[in-house]
Formats: C-alpha cells, sequence, structure tokens
C-alpha cells in the first residue's frame, strides 16, 4: 500500500506483524511500568516470575486487551513545520554539501525538498535513481518531469559535493564544487505548497538519501556565480549566513532531536528516527572519512560534524501504552517476565526496596540485549553502501531480548537465556541475591556499596565508563567480584540524556569485516566521548578483571578446564587432580568454555593472578589478537582460557571464569558447580552450614549460630528429627597441604560421642588458638545415623567451606 504523509507527520505504516515492548525494564516496588503493544486483534498481558525459562514460572499478574496495531515509521530525515518565510515564490538558492554512501538504481533521495507527493509538491533538490541531481521548481503542484532539471553526470558516492542551485526568474541553475554544470531555462511563479521543508527525504514516507549532509540552506534570492565559489572555498566549518539566507543548517549539533536555525529565524528542524551524528563534515581531512586501518594520527577528534540519513533507521517508535502495573512490595527482587499475545515474551528486573538489599547483587547484561537488537538496525547491522549502525533504541521492540529462544540443552544462546542459569542456580543452592541492569548501575554509583559480592555471567560485552567506574569503586572499597562472563566488558557504550538510545563506536578493525573510518569514532552522546574497545581507549578490561576476550568457537564443538591449582580453595571438596578435565558437559551449548571466552593478556593483567584452571586439548575457531589495537589477527588456539583469582588492591578480590556458556555448564558439572559455591562462601565471609543429606532421608538441615573464631567455641545446632539417632561434628583444615606439609587431615577438636536424641541438638567444638590459622578456610564435616524402617542407616555428610577469622 502507498502511504501518503500529511504536513510533518512521517509515513507510518501500521506493523502487522506481532511487536512489544517496555517502557523500562527494571523497576523497584511502588513504580509503574507500561507496555507497549501492536498486536492484531484481542489479546492478553501477563506478568510472572520465571527464573528458569518455562519450567519454573509463577503468574504474578495478567489483564485481557482489545488489541491493534500501531505505526512504526522507517528511515531518518529532518523537517521544519510550514512557514511564510519558505513559501518562496520567486528568486531562490537552495546549498547543500552532500555525501552519498549509496545511490538506489531505481528510487530517488530527497535533500532538501518541500515535496509531499506527486499532487503537492514545490521545490527542492534531490538525487535520481542512478546519482544524478536534480533541481525542481513546480508549477502548478503536481509534478512533472519537466520541471526536473538534472545534471549529466552522477554524483560521486563516498566523496563531499558542494551543490548550489539557483533561480534568479529567468534560468535555473546548478553549480557543483563551486563551477557552473548547467542551465535551464525557465520564467514564472515557483507554486506555494502548504508542505514542510524536509532534509534527507523528499517525502515523510520514503524517497530517503543514504548519506551525509551538512549545510544545508535556503535563500530567498539568486546566489551570484562569485558567492556560490565563495561559499564552495570556506567549506562547512564556518561559513557564516548570507544575506536572503531564510533557513540554514549547520548540523553542529550531537544529541537531542534538533538541528537550529542558524539564521535566527527560528526555523528548527526536528529529526526523525535518530539519523546518525558525530559524522566527520567536509572540511576534515580525508583522512578522517577513509576506511583503512587506524595507523595514522592525521585524524584527532573532528569540529566539523554533519549528520548522516539512511532510509532504515527506526527507534523508539513512541506508541500509546496498552496496559500498565505498579510492582508491588511483596514481590521479591529478582527475574521476571513480561509476556504479550501469550508469545512475546520480554525480560524484566525487580530491584530491591532500598535498605532490603541482600549480599549478592548480580548484573544482567541489558546493554548486550540491545545491541543484537534486530527490530531495527543492530550494532551489528550495516547500513546500505556503508559501515556498521552506531545506534540502538533503548524504548522499542527487541525480538532478540525474548525468553524461551531455546530450551535447556536444546543448544546455545550468547543473550537473556545464557544468563537464566546462573538464576536457577542460585535459587537452587540457597543464595538470595539481587538483580540489576546495566542502566541501573550506570545511573547509580552508590548500587553496590551495600553488597559483598557483584556476580556477572553470560555475555556482558558493552559497558558504559561509568559502569566500570563503578565497578571499580566497588573492588577498591574491598567488594568482591565472580565473572562468569566471555567477551566482558568489551566495546563502550554511551545512552543519550533521556536514556532511551544507546551508542557503540567501534575500533576501525572491530567491526570486522567492515573497516571503520577513524574519525567515526568519537561518541555524539555523552560529550563526544572515544568509542572502541576499552583495551585501546587506555582502560584494558584485563587490568580489572584479569582477562579480557580472546577466543572463539563457533564449530558447535566448546572446550573444557584442566586443573592448574588443585590444592586452591576453590577446588575444596572436589577431590580433582593436578590436570584433570572438568566442564565436559553444559546446558548452554555442549560445553564449559564457549563461544566466547576471555583469557589472561601477558601485559595488561594484575602479576598476582592465580590460575586455577586453563582450557586444554580443544579446537577452537580462532585466537584474536588485537594487542596492539591497529592490526586484527586470527590466529589458532588449541589451549587458554583461565580461570583466575586475585586480589586488586583495595582489599577485595576477583574469581573468573570468564566464558558465556558458564552457567549452563554450572548447573550440570559438579566440580564447577562445588568451584562455585566454595568461591561464594568465601567472598560472603559466612559459613555454610547446610549439611545436604545424601541419602535423601532426612532433609532437616545445619545451621551455624557463630563463625568461627580463633580460641572460642563454636556452637553449631543440629535440627534433627525422630529418626535421627545420633550427630557427629568436627572441623577439618582443607587443603591440609597449604598450611601443613606432608598432607593430612588436622582434626581440631576430638570428634564428640554420638550423642542420642530426638529433637534439636547443640554442640560446640574448640577452635584452637592458633596465628597459623588465622584465615584458613576450613571443611566442616560430620556422619549421622538415621533410623530408615527402623534399622539405624550411616550417612556420611558433608559441607562448604568456613572462615576462621580473628
Amino acid at each position: 500500500m502507498r502511504c501518503i504523509a500529511t504536513l510533518a507527520v512521517a509515513c507510518a505504516v501500521p506493523l502487522t506483524a506481532q511487536h512489544a515492548y517496555l517502557d523500562k525494564i527494571s523497576a523497584a516496588p511502588g513504580e509503574t511500568v507500561q507496555v507497549f503493544a501492536s498486536i492484531p486483534g484481542a489479546t492478553s498481558v501477563s506478568v510472572a516470575r520465571s527464573h528458569y525459562f518455562g519450567l519454573e514460572t509463577q503468574l504474578l499478574d495478567s489483564g485481557p486487551l482489545a488489541g491493534g496495531t500501531q505505526p512504526a515509521s522507517v528511515g531518518s530525515y529532518a523537517y521544519v513545520a510550514d512557514d511564510p518565510l519558505l513559501d518562496i515564490t520567486g528568486d531562490i538558492t537552495l546549498e547543500a554539501w552532500v555525501r552519498p554512501k549509496f545511490v538506489s538504481a531505481t528510487s530517488f533521495a530527497g535533500i532538501l525538498m518541500k515535496y509531499a507527493s506527486p499532487s503537492d509538491t514545490a521545490y527542492g533538490i534531490y538525487l535520481m535513481p542512478g546519482g544524478q541531481l536534480s533541481f525542481y521548481l513546480s508549477e502548478t503542484g503536481a509534478y512533472s518531469t519537466a520541471n526536473r532539471h538534472v545534471t549529466p553526470d552522477a554524483l560521486s558516492v563516498n566523496t563531499w559535493t558542494h551543490v548550489v542551485a539557483t533561480y534568479d526568474g529567468a534560468n535555473k541553475r546548478i553549480y557543483l564544487n563551486g563551477q557552473l554544470e548547467t542551465t535551464q531555462p525557465r520564467t514564472g511563479a515557483i507554486f506555494d505548497s502548504a508542505q514542510p521543508l524536509r532534509v534527507g527525504a523528499r517525502e515523510a514516507g520514503g524517497a530517503h538519501f543514504y548519506g551525509d549532509i551538512d549545510g544545508a540552506t535556503v535563500y530567498s534570492r539568486a546566489l551570484t556565480p562569485a558567492e556560490v565559489q565563495a561559499r564552495f572555498a570556506l567549506g562547512a566549518s564556518s561559513p557564516g549566513v548570507l544575506a536572503g539566507a531564510v533557513a540554514q543548517y549547520d548540523c553542529e549539533e550531537m544529541v537531542g532531536d534538533k538541528l537550529s536555525d542558524a539564521t535566527g529565524n527560528g526555523l528548527d528542524l526536528t529529526l526523525v528516527n535518530h539519523a546518525t551524528r558525530g559524522i566527520p563534515g567536509p572540511s576534515e581531512p580525508p583522512c578522517c572519512s577513509t576506511p583503512e586501518p587506524f595507523t595514522t594520527s592525521c585524524c584527532s577528534m573532528p569540529t566539523n560534524w554533519c549528520i548522516r540519513f539512511s532510509g532504515g533507521d527506526r527507534y523508539n517508535p513512541d506508541w500509546t501504552p496498552i496496559w500498565s502495573f505498579v510492582v508491588p512490595q511483596s514481590w521479591d527482587p529478582g527475574f521476571y517476565s513480561v509476556e504479550v499475545a501469550g508469545a512475546y515474551t520480554m525480560p524484566f528486573v525487580v530491584k530491591p526496596t532500598p535498605g532490603k538489599e541482600e549480599r549478592i547483587a548480580v548484573l544482567a547484561n541489558s546493554n548486550t540485549w540491545a545491541a543484537y537488537n534486530q527490530w531495527s538496525y543492530s550494532l551489528y547491522s550495516r547500513h546500505p553502501g556503508e559501515s556498521i549502525n552506531r545506534y540502538v533504541g533503548l524504548r522499542q521492540p527487541n525480538p532478540n531480548a525474548q525468553l524461551d529462544l531455546q530450551t535447556p540443552g536444546s543448544g546455545f544462546s550468547p543473550r537473556v537465556d545464557a544468563e537464566r542459569y546462573l538464576y536457577k542456580w542460585l535459587d537452587d543452592h540457597g543464595y538470595e541475591f539481587d538483580l540489576y541492569t546495566d542502566l541501573d548501575l550506570h545511573r547509580d554509583p552508590t548500587l553496590l556499596s551495600s553488597y559483598s559480592v557483584l556476580m556477572i555471567s553470560g555475555h556482558s560485552e558493552y559497558w558504559t565508563w561509568e559502569m566500570v567506574d563503578h565497578l571499580e569503586a566497588f573492588l577498591y572499597a574491598g567488594g568482591n567480584l565472580v565473572n562468569l562472563s566471555g567477551n566482558t566488558m568489551w566495546s563502550r557504550v554511551t545512552y543519550d540524556p533521556t536514556f532511551t538510545v544507546m551508542e557503540s563506536r567501534k575500533h576501525p578493525w572491530n567491526a570486522f569485516p567492515l573497516v571503520l573510518p577513524p574519525g567515526e569514532r568519537w561518541h555524539s552522546q555523552d560529550g563526544q566521548v572515544l568509542g572502541g574497545t576499552f583495551r585501546c581507549i587506555g582502560r584494558p578490561e584485563h587490568r580489572i578483571l584479569g582477562t579480557g576476550f580472546g577466543i572463539v568457537f563457533r564449530n558447535g564443538s566448546f572446550g573444557s578446564y584442566a586443573v592448574a591449582a588443585a590444592g586452591h580453595w576453590a577446588f575444596a571438596g572436589t577431590g580433582v587432580t593436578h590436570g584433570q578435565f572438568f566442564g565436559q558437559s553444559s546446558l548452554n551449548g555442549n560445553a564449559i568454555l564457549g563461544h566466547e571466552v576471555d583469557e589472561i593478556h601477558p601485559t595488561w593483567s594484575p602479576a598476582n593472578i592465580q590460575v586455577l584452571a586453563r582450557g586444554r586439548a580443544f579446537n577452537a575457531d580462532f585466537r584474536l589478537d588485537v594487542s596492539n589495537c591497529n592490526v586484527r589477527r586470527f590466529l589458532p588456539a588449541t589451549e587458554g582460557g583461565e580461570m583466575l583469582n586475585f586480589d586488586p588492591p583495595g582489599g577485595g578480590a576477583v574469581f573468573g571464569a570468564p566464558t558465556v556458556a558458564f552457567g549452563g555448564a554450572v548447573m550440570v558439572d559438579a566440580v564447577a558447580s562445588q568451584v562455585l559455591e566454595n568461591v561464594l562462601n568465601r567472598f560472603l565471609g559466612q559459613p555454610a552450614c547446610v549439611f545436604r543429606n545424601g541419602s535423601g532421608v532426612n532433609e532437616t538441615g545445619f545451621g551455624c549460630a557463630t563463625l568461627p573464631i580463633l580460641g572460642t567455641n563454636w556452637k553449631t545446632t543440629v535440627a534433627t528429627n525422630v529418626n535421627t539417632a545420633s550427630t557427629y561434628l568436627s572441623l577439618a583444615v582443607t587443603p591440609a597441604q597449604l598450611l601443613f606439609p606432608g598432607g593430612g587431615e588436622l582434626l581440631l577438636s576430638p570428634v564428640p560421642p554420638p550423642v542420642f536424641q530426638a529433637g534439636n541438638g547443640t554442640h560446640s567444638v574448640a577452635v584452637p588458638n592458633n596465628s597459623v590459622l588465622l584465615g584458613a578456610w576450613l571443611y566442616a564435616q560430620g556422619m549421622r545415623v538415621d533410623m530408615v524402617g527402623g534399622l539405624p542407616s550411616l550417612v556420611l555428610l558433608n559441607a562448604q567451606d568456613v572462615l576462621l577469622g580473628q
């Protein structure tokens, strides 16, 4: 169907496919969340607590809806509503600097136009199919090919051209780069259309310009040949405003939806669909726009900017909400889902009520979810004829952030589903945690101050500079990081002032196989900061995390860890030996190392790292060598990707098992699961005294009343039932060889005699006042006799590490 736009309204086609989004993806109790959708026919909305795919879902709220489609326009351009100053019927000049990036063989491309449809047009300059420039002046409002004045040759693609079209009541003239190109006789008035003036499109519904525009200007007189040559010679950085200019757009703004009118007449342009800012203008050195490896310093931050339009841009459609809900106080913090029409399921995070935080914070990788959004261009999409996309909307549908795109064990997910395995594991092992999005961490420098541990999992690829600041502050204040994410802290992003658009400016080689011009590396948002990978903008992620992205598995066959430090406390209770492999299976892919894995760097990583395990004997697709930030090389990889532990300067600790598939592996691999348990218990500084009954006969737990302190009695309580005949309790150093040469267990107190009783039994274990034990990790163990079928049955019990304090 053909879309006919009215006035400045974009040609917005009602969507026939199913789409939905939320106005926010995290909220605290008491906050309102709005749901937006374009769904044909009657539908429904529901909110569920959904940690682990569809297998464990608790419906919390729902409602029926009438449904209906909502419009979404495609293509970026700018417009200003009609104004008497723009109703030019006599002499006129249209000027612009243009750099086409793509020229269609079948479609027009508007540059500077007052046009709505073939029946309502006034004046303008635009590209013909094939790339010739057309200067159009209407006689009756009806479009006629006889009113076109077309250059004989097409404009050059990827090259700046200064375009000027003049009409003096007798002749139409087109100048290119200051020189007269062609003349056509014409007399009479120009038809006065009430349509808005548009830059970057011929009409609201299409004929978009793909490329860069700067200095678009409308004059109510014809410039002289000398003035045209002078304007070309001045360039676009500081051209000034000539007499007769009624609207001039120098495109220097970096944020917002306005392009200001330099004439002072107030005819500011409004942007539609977020055209790309921060593109070097025509006055910048050619090397700024040359798509070559970033090996030259000729291009510093540009001072002349232009704006890039594209017919495929689509951001934040601004729909009418169809439903809303208030997060009640009764909802526990964590991961939720909002489902529309029984199929479109969106992630949603409930934050804790202030003052009721747990000790573990987990980061949901909302930036990565957005980066892969294919509803419009993702950060991996290519605009026609040019380089990779720079923006994604945060308030728009995101098909790649849907839940349950896979079922556990059915394949591999690098996005939302990759993170949900950790949520399930934490639930199953009794660890209470709070969940936050990347945007939450970015906006609140105090967010982590009440937590002992921050956990990252899955694919936490895109970070803001502020997020890194806040993580560093947390670590330097004594916080602990558990990094279970591959490709972590890889690329810098920024947000616009409304926090609804995310921007990425990748390093020139980072958009492989595309190569980005070095002058396009500066963000338009958040102060025109330098973009790229953190390691190449002076802040290597290895210094904070210990590791950085390096190994890629795409062949479906992931790798495993080989133990490198069997005596380390992280392996307590696993029984592993040096060189033993673990992590050979995972619910997310087929093993623990994949599909992207981080590794230690010889220069950037801290010197005090202890390698606990290392990937070995695998066949990865490649290792990425980007150490000099100028050349991207792909090397063979058969080992690498370390599990590590180290202490940053401030007193906290970092444990890293940086692989996207770790969460899926910890669900099915006993060694990986025990390692994660050991790490959390040590970082939390608490004894984990829940004895799990391997027989399944007596499910009652074993609770710690106090932390073991040197020279005191450690009192513990065993919750028993009528089937419990006796209990034993002891503490033993593990691994003993770290403290006492020769190995063996160190019994801290005699095994107490059996206590035959029903009900709760309290036991006390003396902890020696031995300074060598300070900070040691002990392994609590015991045994119990349960009555099974009237007969006593011995049950061996194993618990987790207990930290000895002062």
